[in-house]
């Protein structure tokens, strides 16, 4: 069974070339591990060459495959019954550097213009408007050799516990081959009383996910509330992507079916006060808080988020100038939705997150409502799976509602894999969220994740119910980036035959032949 890059995969059924892949690629990218804590541990490699060799080694040999953990989330979904800790490992373009190997380059696939290079975050700063390099956590600052991000070990277990116990015997056996842990992050998930996955402002979180796996289309097709399940072209959302969006060959691997993914992480923290406060002052400012109508105090949030609190979009029904969609419990995180009823952003404005990050057709819109296919193929080009977790310890009630509102110490570890960092990752935060002209202006920035170098003025809000009326208010800088890296996810293959073999050349754009595999 060949490789098709252009199409989602059947795991259950791959042979052949396929099968290889996935016995050689790690897990998590095609399907999130599904444990609900994490450490994540910032490597830096200053021993003996030929030991920290045997380190990786040694860590390829312990990481599930793609097949490995496809194999247990299936048995979890039958049986319930954990597969227990499960690890991933990634390396930065200075580890690469270290170990005298070319970081992996994999050539231009259309619609992507540009070649898929590793950079170091820091050297991304100015194109990012990320913060200076003080703002930044200690560990994430890399101003000194020994403190230089080589590679990242991601442990995730069932239990705080279980997690804690791991890290502590990874620092110590990565020790012994001078292989040093300048820096740890750890997560942990929240849920909601649906059992729904929670943010620190306390909205239902990765429910738009691409995916890549048949077998994953037909779950999600089950849970349709509208269409036809078996029929995606019915959907109004079309989840679907090709699995080359998000692997890439890795050139280090053992053979030609060896693959991996580009990975970024960022720590963002989210001053949840701060973001209810102004949420709060938002709904007084559209005349919300007095209303007789009991959804209209989460009205004022919804077009923040894009959602309300428990997932439900913040959309117009079928029919122009409606009130919006109420947040249903019952109706759970849609994600089957899209903004062609609220096409001039006059409910969900267009700089709403989940809008301004996902777009839904927006960015390819034509008079008439029709589309420009080949700008919504790039639009949807950009989509990253996104692997991240939050992390702080937060305080819940009997109904799994936060009851405390911290400051600081509380956010996402922004966690995502794709084919092209430059083309995927900048695109969605330089282009998409901190521009205020996308995707049209003057729209603002993205008000949860935009970042500009010297703040942002006052922009207009539509109504929440979709009247004339606009209120001029100033929403946003409650999340900062506390720190990150670019890294590449390698195949399995490549830290276990690892040898220090110093390399000085470039690497060359790994060639995907059409008789191995067929690209998009």
């Amino acid at each position: 069974m060949p490789i098709n890059l252009a199409e989602p995969l059947d795991w259950e059924s791959a042979t052949g070339d396929a099968l290889t892949m996935l016995e050689d690629l790690q897990g998590n990218i095609l399907k999130g591990h599904g444990r609900h804590h994490t450490a994540n541990l910032f490597l830096n490699f200053s021993g003996d060459r030929g030991k920290v060799a045997a380190s990786l080694n040694s860590i390829g040999r312990q990481l599930p495959s793609a097949l490995d953990q496809l194999r247990d989330a299936k048995a979890f979904s039958e049986t319930k019954i954990s597969a227990g800790r499960f690890l991933s490992f990634f390396i930065s373009k200075e580890g690469y550097g270290w170990l005298g190997t070319p970081a992996p380059v994999s050539p231009a696939r259309a619609p992507h213009s540009a070649d898929a290079t590793l950079e170091s975050m820091l050297d991304r700063k100015t194109a990012l408007d990320d913060p200076n390099l003080p703002d930044l956590d200690a560990h994430f600052r890399q101003d000194q050799p020994e403190k230089i991000i080589h590679a990242l070990l991601l442990i995730a277990d069932d239990g705080p516990e279980d997690v804690e116990v791991e890290a502590s015997r990874w620092t110590w056996l990565l020790a012994q081959d001078g292989v040093s842990v300048i820096g740890a992050e750890y997560g942990r998930a929240y849920f909601n009383a649906a059992k729904d996955g929670l943010e620190n402002f306390g909205y239902v979180d990765g429910r738009s996910q691409p995916l890549m796996l048949r077998q994953d289309i037909a779950e999600e097709g089950k849970s349709l509330k509208s269409g036809d399940p078996a029929d995606p072209d019915s959907w109004e959302w079309s989840p679907i992507f090709p699995l080359g969006q998000f692997v890439v060959r890795d050139p280090g691997g053992a053979t030609p079916h060896s693959f991996g993914s580009y990975f970024v992480f960022r720590k963002l923290e989210q001053d949840v006060e701060g973001f209810k406060e102004r949420e709060e002052a938002l709904a007084k400012a559209l005349g919300l808080t007095n209303s007789p109508d009991p959804d209209d105090a989460e009205r004022a949030g919804a077009m923040v988020v894009g959602r309300f609190e428990n997932g439900s979009p913040y959309t117009m029904p079928k029919g122009p100038w409606t009130a919006p969609v109420s947040p249903d419990p019952s109706s759970g995180p849609l994600n089957n939705f899209n903004f062609d009823n609220d096409s001039e952003g006059a409910l969900c404005p267009f700089r709403g997150h989940i809008r301004k990050t996902n777009p839904r057709g927006d960015s390819a819109r034509l008079p008439g409502g029709t589309f420009d296919e080949e700008e919504l193929g790039r639009e949807r080009s950009r989509i990253m799976a996104r692997r991240g977790i939050t992390y702080g310890v937060r305080a819940q009630n009997v109904a799994r509602e936060f009851v405390d509102r911290p400051r600081q110490g509380a956010g996402l570890l922004f966690m995502a894999y794709m084919a092209n960092i430059s083309e995927q990752f900048e695109v969605t935060q330089r282009f998409w969220a901190n521009n205020a002209e996308f995707v049209s202006p003057p729209v603002g920035i993205d008000p949860v994740i935009g970042q500009t170098a010297n703040g942002e003025g006052q922009v207009w809000w539509p109504d929440a119910r979709g009247a004339p009326k606009k209120t001029e208010f100033d929403f946003g800088r409650f999340v900062h980036l506390k720190g990150g890296e670019y890294f590449f996810a390698p195949s399995k293959s490549f830290l276990t035959n690892f040898v220090f073999e110093p390399v000085t050349a470039a690497a060359e754009p790994v060639s995907e032949d059409a008789s191995v595999m067929t690209t998009a």
